[in-house]
């Protein structure tokens, strides 16, 4: 039997009426997408759902349903074996997580080392600018990596102000899922029994249907100067893809955000959104992305000026200046 859903939902982040914004498709175990969405559904073990997209009227954020529990998409062993087969199901020719195409000479790594580098930096001039204005002086200093993964991001963050500070700057990484690559990583919130000056949500709300709840978790554990770090991905283009008629099956990616959204969850809960912006040269493990970023402080206000939510039109011309950004970069590669 198929789920059936209504026309609307109400929005995870400020509950507000949604509309859909692309048509429905319905996906069984004898549904043939691609690989991303066979593999999905293989693992959150679903039987018969209807996939589309919906769009919240007042903050713009996009959802995909069905609602299901996304963290069995990243079991351990499961996951990894799951994708690799619906991959190389689709790509005969090609092995998982390997392209030969991979380009490893120097100029080309540390091209990818400086541009990953460039977004700390950017990252770590917003914090300064927040602080500038106040006379805090950190006795400890501690990260905590939410979603972490394999912590790579906090070991950056901790090894660099590490340096300046000349002490220990502990990290504590927390994913939700236990993943293949977060093996080793801690995993138990038992072990946590301190508040944090910085809390990191890096590329990990777009995974989840509920961000709201998943950043209100994060948030027990911020002292009273924290700053709040959230960077999700670019992905306006699914909702306007959506309305130019392309259907959507399942995926790894079930939340798109856009700054009016991103700022609204962090006011949602508790959080002074001091500054958010849309990263075009954005990187990921030194892969150019388009992300967006959004900084505040928990519990605290503060004088920036730019942490008003952007209105309809600006959203609108920023998100078609994406689409043509990413149209024109597909064109260049064919």
């Amino acid at each position: 039997m198929i789920n059936k859903f209504p026309t609307y939902y109400k929005c995870p982040i400020c509950k507000t009426k949604t509309v859909p914004t692309s048509r429905p498709i319905t996906v069984n175990k004898d549904t043939k997408i691609n690989w991303i969405s066979d593999s999905c559904y293989d693992l959150a073990g679903l039987k018969e759902v209807t996939c589309e997209l919906q769009t919240c009227q007042s903050c713009l954020h996009t959802f995909l349903l069905p609602i299901y529990d996304t963290s069995k998409l990243y079991q351990t062993n499961l996951g990894y074996e799951t994708r690799k087969k619906a991959y190389e199901s689709y790509n005969p020719k090609d092995v998982y997580g390997y392209s030969p195409k991979q380009d490893t000479t120097a100029d080309k790594i540390f091209k990818k080392s400086a541009r990953e580098l460039k977004r700390f930096e950017n990252n770590l001039k917003i914090f300064a600018q927040i602080f500038k204005s106040e006379k805090i002086n950190y006795d400890s200093f501690s990260i905590l990596d939410w979603g972490g993964g394999d912590g790579y991001i906090s070991k950056i963050y901790s090894s660099v102000i590490k340096s300046v500070l000349n002490k220990e700057v502990d990290y504590f990484v927390y994913d939700i899922s236990e993943w293949k690559n977060s093996q080793g990583i801690k995993q138990d919130l038992n072990e946590i029994n301190k508040k944090f000056q910085l809390i990191i949500i890096s590329h990990v709300l777009e995974h989840l249907h509920d961000p709201l709840n998943e950043l209100k978790a994060a948030l027990k554990y911020a002292d009273k100067n924290c700053v709040v770090i959230i960077e999700v991905p670019d992905q306006r283009y699914v909702s306007l893809l959506g309305l130019l008629g392309k259907k959507y099956g399942l995926n790894y990616h079930v939340s798109f955000f856009c700054r009016k959204s991103l700022t609204r969850l962090m006011s949602s809960t508790g959080i002074k959104p001091i500054f958010s912006k849309y990263d075009f040269n954005s990187s990921y493990r030194g892969n150019g992305i388009e992300s967006i970023i959004a900084v505040g402080r928990f519990n605290k206000q503060n004088q920036l000026t730019n942490n008003s939510e952007p209105n309809f039109f600006y959203e609108f011309f920023t998100t078609v200046f994406l689409f043509i950004r990413l149209a024109l970069r597909k064109f260049a590669k064919i």
